[in-house]
């Protein structure tokens, strides 16, 4: 996982086996990084609270969260990750 700046706003970016995830780097319940949490499989673990969400829709999976984060299509071009925050 590694903490990114696209236009100002502040993402996570997640190589989970292979395929490139971005989301949002704040959660949704309590504002913390979600860049200095964890995997558990497919979910991103908060550090501050362990609300769990999941990488492909954002959803938290696990309370205290109730409401989802945004995620961002990537593409790879070249050796590059490529984020479209234009959703």
């Amino acid at each position: 996982m590694k903490k990114v700046d696209v236009g100002g706003k502040a993402l996570v970016v997640v190589n989970y086996d292979g395929e490139y995830y971005a989301l949002d780097d704040t959660c949704s319940h309590a504002e913390c990084s979600l860049s200095e949490g964890w995997l558990e499989g497919k979910k991103l673990v908060c550090p501050c609270h362990g609300s769990q969400f999941d990488l492909g829709s954002g959803e938290p999976m696990t309370l205290p969260a109730i409401m989802p984060i945004k995620v961002y299509r990537t593409r790879i071009v070249g050796k590059s990750v490529e984020v479209d925050t234009d959703l």
